[in-house]
């Protein structure tokens, strides 16, 4: 939880400039993100007062994500990376923001360290239930780290 503004938000860092959270507020304006990333399929609200970018991979929490699922993680991952890279300020959000997020956010944190670390640094931020889904937990771990280099391109490591 962050208070900012006085509100309670339910987001925490995770690592520098990038954050991750649970549902978001649409009247609330998130002001201080260049992007924010909303996983729930269920939920994709309008962000009528947040001027940054909005990502909207959108797919569920399941054991047994489709193709479809993991690529648009894959892609919302990779569009974090570069953000974080070029300086921006990230909020990854899902709708308790344990396990979509934690799948976005450690794919994107998995580009330049060990899965098990981004596992870690979600952990010690959004707690134990953080990638409690075991799928997308193992996903993250097994992930191969890419270099994101000046153009802004991944390349495999």
């Amino acid at each position: 939880m962050l208070a900012v503004d006085g509100r309670s938000l339910d987001l925490d860092r995770v690592a520098p400039k990038l954050y991750q959270g649970g549902a978001v507020d649409p009247s609330y304006h998130y002001g201080w993100f260049d992007m924010i990333v909303l996983c729930a399929i269920e939920l994709q609200p309008e962000l009528p007062h947040f001027r940054g970018e909005v990502v909207r991979p959108a797919f569920d929490d399941t054991v047994s994500p489709t193709r479809l699922d993991l690529t648009r993680a894959a892609v919302a991952a990779d569009l974090v990376a570069k953000a974080l890279h070029r300086g921006k300020c990230v909020l990854v959000t899902c709708r308790a923001g344990w396990n979509r997020s934690g799948l976005v956010s450690g794919l994107a944190l998995g580009r330049s360290m060990p899965g098990a670390h981004a596992v870690s640094l979600i952990r010690r931020a959004r707690g134990h239930y953080a990638l409690c889904n075991s799928t997308f937990e193992r996903i993250v771990r097994a992930a191969p780290m890419q270099h994101i280099d000046n153009r802004g391109s991944s390349v495999r490591l």
